[in-house]
């Protein structure tokens, strides 16, 4: 039966590099960095408007990660003026998406889900400042999953079963043999060591994207600063392991800045194997973008 170990932890915003041995992989896969990506929309608003000239505030959301985001999964912020001066209500600058936004099959040049988000199609400013630029700033904020799987050589040197052998990761930081699904949070290296009776795995998180990262339950209009580079990570495997940090079964564990995921697996008595591991990281996702809008009279 399976067991998963769910980790709570801060995540390590810096690369760091590991020189213990992993299991013999062949092949690599290059992973996509991007979740929900936000994209601005020529002509709403249009580049310049004129004093009671109605005009739209849209963005499309367009899902480029290896995620379902389910409706209202995703929410969007318009923001940087003072509502009232372009007519708009306070409801107006908090949208969510309504359907649901498929994954991306980036390997088969599938495209994800997409949708318009539109603000309000009668935005008009009412200004009495004209022939200035107004500054227009967007934020995206999302639940999304990044995971990886693997197969792990649960064996000791000289195994015929599996070989424990350099080479986890090339330069770039691919990870060698594993499935790895497209998104902003990327376990960036994945190795295996042995210390006596058991296999020691050590995986590291990466923030790739161009956003925040913060925990599942932050806030998306003012994620609290506290929550922010925090995760929620489930190892899903048959395997007994020990990991650290966090607790056993379904309690979760809080790691630190810095900290390593390590799992432990005591082979005495057990026969070398493979097994498929699954590791999966759970988040919040926080990126804004910025446009000008040339007022005039």
């Amino acid at each position: 039966m399976k067991t998963t170990h769910i980790l709570a932890l801060t995540l390590i915003l810096a690369l760091l590099a590991f020189g213990q041995a992993g299991c013999k992989r062949g092949g690599q896969q290059a992973s996509g960095t991007e979740g929900l990506a936000l994209e601005l929309v020529s002509g709403a608003p249009p580049s310049q408007v004129s004093k009671g000239q109605d005009f739209r505030f849209m963005v499309t959301l367009e899902n480029k990660g290896s995620y379902d985001v389910k409706a209202g999964e995703a929410q969007v912020f318009l923001g940087g003026f003072f509502p009232e001066l372009f007519s708009l209500s306070q409801t107006e600058l908090v949208k969510q998406n309504k359907a649901e936004l498929k994954k991306a099959l980036r390997a088969s040049g599938v495209a994800g889900g997409r949708e318009n988000i539109i603000f309000t199609d009668n935005a008009r400013y009412t200004g009495q400042n004209v022939n200035y630029d107004q500054k227009i700033s967007y934020k995206s904020c999302y639940v999304y999953e990044s995971d990886v799987r693997a197969d792990i050589c649960f064996a000791f040197e000289g195994s015929q079963v599996c070989s424990l052998s350099a080479g986890a990761k090339d330069k770039e930081g691919k990870l060698k043999g594993a499935t790895i699904g497209d998104g902003p949070l990327q376990i960036t290296s994945l190795t295996e060591e042995r210390s006596g009776q058991n296999v020691l795995i050590k995986f590291v998180v990466e923030n790739k994207g161009r956003g925040k990262v913060y925990a599942p339950t932050a806030n998306c209009a003012t994620p609290e600063p506290y929550l922010e580079n925090a995760i929620l990570a489930a190892i899903e495997t048959e395997e007994p392991l020990d990991c650290k940090p966090t607790l056993s079964g379904e309690k979760s564990g809080e790691g630190r800045v810095g900290s390593t995921i390590l799992c432990k697996r005591n082979m005495q008595g057990a026969s070398d194997h493979v097994s498929p591991i699954r590791f999966r990281l759970r988040y919040k996702y926080v990126e804004t973008s910025e446009a000008t809008l040339k007022v005039t009279e």
